[in-house]
């Protein structure tokens, strides 16, 4: 049976595959998120003792299971179009409601992709459905918070956990042809949202634990993974595919071959392909090209370490390498509940190094090296990169000359805070003005502060920035033409962009697109940006002063202080 998946569209880019890096809890796709929420510190627990809606909740994963009942589930357990409009303040527009058709329907397709894992691995162990009879032991979190927000400029706040678990009691029914499907079965819940008519699911539900000897090794081996991801990171320990990306990266140190590592860390066309279909994405039908583009930039991101390693004299091909550490950095669920296709934002390869060379400092080659390699993805008991990132994070003490430690120093800013420094020059890139479609470069600004937000129209958190954006001007009457404020759409197409602009009423930015590819736009690969919404504060020499989420910066007392030091 050929299920259904999602991806949701998160915060965090997507990388070469367009594939959406989830971002860790409590940040589903496209509801109210990190960026744009605020999160209360966590709370005691809760169970269906202080909150009896949860036994819904619960129900509805007994029935899943006893009735196999896919679409029952959904319909129970996502938060529909009227459960979103309820959290709207009176007063307030429905529209502005968190939720709407796209959410309700991304979530729901999420919810949908997890039943269908869930009964597949009851199938597998024997317990499919009209097999055994469920009784509900508990449903709890051991941990609450509330996730706030704002609604047409209103604050509002919903209780949260990342994850409820279900503990079940089974009992077979009939023959149980030898299986010990009596016992306790878990399960968890995954970003789980209180509402006015009870708590919904945003990712879906997964198995946790089964019946002593009713899961065979393989799926012993999955649950046992899975179980680690809602852990910042996960070690070759815990997941030996991690050593073996480990070692293929030690052999490229070691030999410079840029092309065997680059097939040993992609996907081939007909991997690409498979991995597509079976997740249901439109993006099959173009996988041919989506290659190119990850080869292409694999191909360049190994390259430029070589050449780093050549500059600096790092010869390692008669070297000791030997693999210390694997860390998959804030691992996550592209598929909620699998391993198959487990997201990592970062990977981290330590190596010890024994070698008799000297670099060009002077400097032993011998010691530690930390590898750092971008988004990674798990297919197929293997790991394989998702985008251009292949750096080495830090080299032994000496080894680098300090024109090439600046470098490094940049590249290590930028995968810790996402954005380029304080002091940097801006990147001199080419924009489309949405009014009219010509040109638009930061160079012709210089003189001016700048404020630049990247946004995207489809996600849920850059609205209430946006919102923010456009009273700029009315709040700052002063800063005249001294400012520039510049609305930077990532798009895939700029009539997205004009006709939300357009329907929203945003006019009082300069609004602007950043080209072909969204993520992959050439500003929006230069200014480093990984998530939106973005916003970069450069000064009138072109110099970053600020960068961050826009909520977390107040721009307005940014751009005062830099026309203020200019003596306006």
């Amino acid at each position: 049976m050929k299920r259904s998946s999602f991806l949701a569209v998160g915060v965090t880019a997507v990388g070469l595959l367009a594939l959406p890096l989830r971002a860790q809890a409590p940040a589903a796709a496209d509801a109210p998120r990190t960026s744009a929420t605020k999160k209360a510190p966590a709370a005691r627990g809760i169970d269906a003792q202080t909150n009896p809606e949860l036994l819904e909740l619960a129900a509805a994963v007994t029935q899943l299971l006893e009735s196999g009942d896919v679409d029952a589930f959904v319909a129970t357990t996502t938060a529909s179009l009227a459960d979103w409009r309820r959290l709207v303040p009176p007063g307030v527009d429905p529209k502005e409601s968190p939720g709407n058709d796209r959410v309700v329907e991304r979530h729901a397709r999420s919810i949908e992709a997890s039943a269908q894992h869930v009964l597949e691995l009851a199938r597998r162990a024997g317990a499919i459905p009209g097999r055994v009879r469920f009784t509900v032991k508990s449903i709890s979190s051991p941990t609450s918070s509330r996730v706030g927000f704002r609604i047409g400029g209103r604050p509002a706040t919903q209780p949260f956990v990342p994850e409820l678990r279900v503990v079940l009691a089974g009992e077979p029914i009939g023959d149980a042809d030898g299986k010990p499907l009596r016992g306790e079965y878990q399960l968890a819940l995954g970003d789980a949202r209180s509402f006015p008519d009870g708590w919904r699911t945003a990712e879906g539900v997964r198995w946790v634990a089964l019946p002593e000897g009713l899961a065979d090794d393989t799926m012993r081996r999955e649950l046992a993974l899975t179980n680690l991801v809602t852990q910042h990171t996960l070690t070759a320990t815990d997941d030996p595919t991690l050593q073996r990306l480990g070692e293929t990266v030690a052999t490229f140190l070691r030999t410079r071959s840029v092309h065997g590592f680059v097939e040993a860390t992609t996907l081939s066309i007909d991997e690409l392909i498979e991995f597509y279909q079976s997740i249901d994405s439109p993006a099959a039908s173009t996988a041919d090209e989506r290659r190119d583009q990850i080869v292409a930039a694999s191909t360049a991101a190994a390259q430029a370490l070589v050449d780093l390693q050549e500059r600096i004299g790092a010869d390692l091909s008669d070297a000791k390498l030997v693999v210390q550490q694997v860390l998959a950095e804030r691992p996550s669920f592209t598929c909620y509940g699998e391993a198959q296709g487990l997201r990592a934002a970062s990977v981290r390869v330590t190596l010890a190094v024994e070698s008799s060379r000297n670099a060009k400092s002077g400097r032993p080659l011998a010691g530690t090296y930390t590898i750092s390699l971008g988004d990674a993805m798990r297919i197929d008991q293997r790991w394989v990169l998702m985008d251009d990132k292949v750096r080495v994070q830090e080299y032994p003490a000496g080894v680098v000359a300090a024109a090439d430690a600046q470098y490094l120093e940049l590249e290590n800013y930028v995968a810790e805070n996402r954005t380029l420094p304080p002091g940097y020059p801006a990147p001199n890139v080419d924009l489309v003005k949405l009014a009219d479609g010509t040109p638009l470069t930061l160079a012709a600004l210089r003189g001016k502060v700048v404020v630049l937000e990247f946004w995207a129209s489809w996600y849920g958190p850059c609205q209430e920035p946006m919102e923010r954006l456009q009273r700029l001007r009315e709040e700052h009457p002063d800063w005249q033409d001294r400012v520039a404020v510049i609305a930077l759409s990532i798009d895939e197409k700029a009539e997205q962009a004009r006709t939300h602009l357009e329907r929203r009423g945003w006019f009082n930015t300069l609004n602007a697109w950043a080209g072909e590819g969204a993520w992959t736009a050439p500003a929006t690969k230069a200014f480093r940006v990984r998530g939106v919404p973005m916003a970069y504060v450069l000064d009138r020499d072109g110099r970053v002063l600020k960068a961050g989420p826009p909520l977390a910066m107040n721009v307005g007392q940014i751009v005062d202080a830099e026309l203020r030091r200019g003596g306006e």
